[in-house]
């Protein structure tokens, strides 16, 4: 459901991208955000030029708060296993205590870049944002997928339970999806290493 909701928001607004603003000379960056907001009021009026800028800046929120919940998430789950099994166990903080601690320091962390680095066009920064989560949902998919399969071998190997059964099998709609996303989340990943360099 979520994937065939994003890819039709997705396929919606290249095709409103494509029908406004094809043909146009436009720079490389955000500013065909500008000019689509331009054409739309020349073609309309000023309220849907309104709306489409709040749709826009909804779905540049929406993506980074869940950029930051899902590092933070991992984040807080890999700090209270390794934590709990190292010498630091006596620390009397849970997986939320973590997940808060890693969430308030990436914020403060962005506001600290924006403000010293005095970034004078933030939606080159969300452009960058929106790479590099690509990059990491590229590698987490590819982790996750390397993990099933050692940990579905290393439970194969010792046959703990008499059924057979298997907590860590994952089906195959399920290991194909994650092929396809390492295949997407890559594809993007190499072509924006190829572009930056």
């Amino acid at each position: 459901t979520f994937f065939s909701v994003g890819l039709l928001g997705l396929l919606l607004l290249m095709l409103l991208s494509h029908s406004l603003l094809f043909g146009l000379d436009l720079d490389i960056g955000m500013s065909f955000l500008k000019a689509e907001g331009e054409m739309i009021e020349k073609r309309l009026s000023f309220f849907p030029k309104s709306v489409f800028y709040v749709i826009v800046a909804t779905i540049f929120f929406t993506t980074a708060l869940g950029v930051l919940d899902h590092v933070a998430r991992i984040t807080s789950d890999i700090l209270n296993t390794q934590i709990q099994k190292s010498r630091f166990s006596g620390i009397n903080l849970n997986e939320s205590h973590y997940y808060f601690i890693m969430l308030w320091a990436m914020i403060l962390f962005g506001i600290l870049v924006l403000t010293v680095l005095n970034i004078d066009e933030p939606p080159s920064l969300l452009a960058i944002a929106g790479s590099l989560s690509g990059i990491v949902m590229f590698l987490y998919s590819f982790l996750i997928l390397w993990l099933n399969i050692k940990l579905e071998m290393q439970i194969k190997k010792a046959q703990l339970d008499e059924n057979n059964f298997n907590p860590f099998k994952a089906n195959l709609w399920r290991k194909f999806m994650l092929v396809v996303s390492i295949v997407f989340y890559g594809g993007f990943s190499v072509s924006l290493i190829i572009n930056f360099f």
